[in-house]
């Protein structure tokens, strides 16, 4: 959802002396200390997933938000990825109120580059926000080493998020922190036979956190967007760069395809089932590094010629794409591939941040010093 201006709730009101704190307080107790089962000032309800109060203060609902980032120290203070101390908001499941209905909302999709280092050398990380309206998703892939700026994130670009899509067992182990500082609703895992999956969902359910799994055939739908899942296959492979999510997003006339970390069985097994359609924009799989043996360049040749992406993004460390064409480098195959067939490039970590604007007939690219716009239609 998004962020309420500072002043908000209280907007249209005047209050005095010891009455408009004791509203003040009253508010604050029953909004923070409330449950799931309904305790709390306002009331509540039987829902696991939402809280069930409104606040009508201007005849519009008001949205339980955490703090602005760095407003009281709450004795989670960290270092945010090398660049300054920031506090991040206490956080309540409970108060993620039901988002706003608006299908015709503009779509944005944020990537964040979540990496470590500037090499490949190094561990990679994803973190992707879908945003329409109030409503919310995350991809989340990251180290440990970037959990607090990946919850800095999530807490500065939305106040909460309706479904956080952990796509592997890859860097499973830093999202236990990012569920404590960051209001989830749902958490969507890979249907995996996998003890580190299992423990994560535990961990969630303790915290009120609805848990849904996903396989090859599993829908999402909110706000307008439709989320495909295109993959995991359950009994086809549950390492951590083999079998993970994997999803098409559609919105009105925009497609995108988020490949994640997928093999050549993966691939294959999605143009067999015919899971896949064209799409304006995809993700590259794996950070589009690896060793590529003969059956997967073939295999993933064959998705993407019909995926037919207009636009490729590539997560994970920064790319000089000059020297991949040229020289020996881990991105050569899928750089030359999209090269051959026109598709536009772009790094995520030479951007830092990379955003994708669609307004129901447009979408635009832009990166910290460039922007292309292009139509889904």
């Amino acid at each position: 959802m998004r962020k309420m201006e500072k002043g908000g709730i209280m907007k249209g009101f005047r209050f005095s002396g010891s009455i408009a704190f004791l509203m003040v307080a009253l508010f604050m107790a029953g909004c923070m200390g409330g449950n799931k089962n309904g305790s709390g000032i306002f009331g509540g309800g039987n829902n696991a997933n939402t809280l069930n109060f409104t606040v009508k203060l201007t005849g519009e609902k008001a949205h339980i938000v955490p703090r602005e980032i760095g407003s009281s120290n709450n004795g989670n203070t960290g270092n945010i990825g090398g660049n300054g101390s920031y506090n991040l908001p206490p956080v309540s499941h409970a108060a993620i109120a039901n988002y706003s209905y608006e299908p015709n909302a503009n779509l944005r999709i944020l990537f964040f580059n979540v990496s470590e280092g500037k090499t490949f050398g190094q561990e990679q990380g994803r973190l992707d926000l879908i945003s329409k309206g109030d409503f919310d998703v995350a991809v989340v892939n990251v180290p440990e080493s970037k959990e607090e700026k990946t919850a800095y994130y999530l807490t500065k670009y939305a106040d909460d998020i309706e479904y956080f899509i952990v796509p592997s067992t890859y860097n499973i182990g830093s999202v236990e922190y990012i569920l404590k500082n960051v209001p989830v609703a749902t958490l969507v895992l890979p249907q995996y036979n996998d003890a580190s999956i299992e423990e994560l969902a535990n961990y969630a359910k303790a915290r009120n956190i609805t848990v849904m799994y996903v396989k090859a055939g599993s829908e999402i739908d909110g706000n307008g967007i439709s989320l495909k899942f295109t993959s995991p296959f359950p009994g086809l492979g549950e390492g951590p760069d083999v079998n993970s999510v994997a999803f098409y997003l559609l919105d009105r006339t925009f497609t995108m395809f988020f490949a994640n970390d997928i093999n050549d069985a993966v691939a294959n097994r999605m143009v067999t089932s015919n899971l896949y359609q064209k799409v304006d924009i995809m993700t590259v799989p794996k950070y589009g590094v690896g060793s590529l043996k003969a059956g997967t360049v073939s295999a993933m040749t064959v998705l993407m010629s019909k995926l037919q992406p207009s636009e490729a993004i590539f997560e994970g460390s920064p790319i000089n794409f000059q020297t991949v064409r040229v020289e020996a480098d881990p991105h050569s195959y899928y750089v030359k591939y999209f090269d051959s067939v026109g598709t536009k490039e772009y790094s995520v970590g030479n951007a830092g941040i990379l955003s994708i604007y669609y307004t129901g007939t447009n979408y635009t690219i832009s990166t910290a010093g460039s922007s292309s716009s292009a139509s889904s239609e």
